[in-house]
């Protein structure tokens, strides 16, 4: 199942060509991971919310997959920003996105999904026993990753945050929604993967 808002711009690949509208879906040129990544999200309602949010963006976002293995991360979101910094008060005024690039690394995913590997803390084996438990297929795990990835790109309360963080050293949690967001997915992804048990008739029962 997909959902999809007619309301949308587009996205582009690394040349800035055109690789989905909303009116149109993907382009024939689209690289594969960026479709394996959009699709994997349009699976669950809270993953096409955030794939509508980077389409609409107004500022270039690449998607990729990466086959490393990272360990506990199992994405990244590269933001690069223009910062406008008041030098009297030398307070951030005003962040501007200039471009986004998210990589989704598999081979980190497969490696959580491995029974054997376990988490560095108790947070991280929570993170890893959801995802299990959760997903039934990479992909599934890699929808719920770039939803993750796709607020650092998107929020800007949390890229400002993020650049407040490395310039002026405050201590924002800029992870608390994009971790709230994937487990969303997660839990999203786990009611879709239920399977209905079919109903045993009265007199099967009794003719056993």
């Amino acid at each position: 199942m997909r959902y999809i808002d007619p309301d949308g711009r587009e996205i582009v690949d690394a040349n800035g060509n055109v690789i989905y509208t909303q009116q149109g879906g993907w382009a024939k040129n689209a690289p594969t991971d960026a479709v394996r990544i959009g699709n994997s999200m349009m699976t669950t309602r809270t993953g096409t919310n955030q794939w509508n949010k980077m389409v609409d963006a107004k500022y270039p976002i690449q998607l990729s997959i990466s086959s490393r293995n990272r360990g506990g991360k199992l994405g990244e979101a590269a933001v690069q920003t223009r910062n406008h910094v008041n030098s009297a008060t030398n307070k951030i005024e005003k962040v501007e996105v200039v471009s986004v690039k998210i990589t989704i690394f598999e081979g980190s995913i497969k490696n959580i999904l491995n029974p054997n590997v376990k988490g560095s803390n108790p947070e991280s084996q929570n993170l890893i026993d959801t995802y299990r438990t959760a997903t039934q297929t990479v992909d599934q795990a890699i929808g719920a990753v770039a939803v993750h990835e796709s607020v650092h790109g998107t929020s800007m309360d949390n890229i400002t945050q993020d650049v407040e963080n490395t310039l002026t050293g405050t201590n924002h949690d800029v992870e608390a929604e994009p971790r709230a967001l994937e487990y969303k997915v997660l839990n999203e992804t786990f009611n879709q993967n239920l399977k209905p048990i079919t109903p045993i008739s009265i007199d099967k029962i009794e003719k056993k």
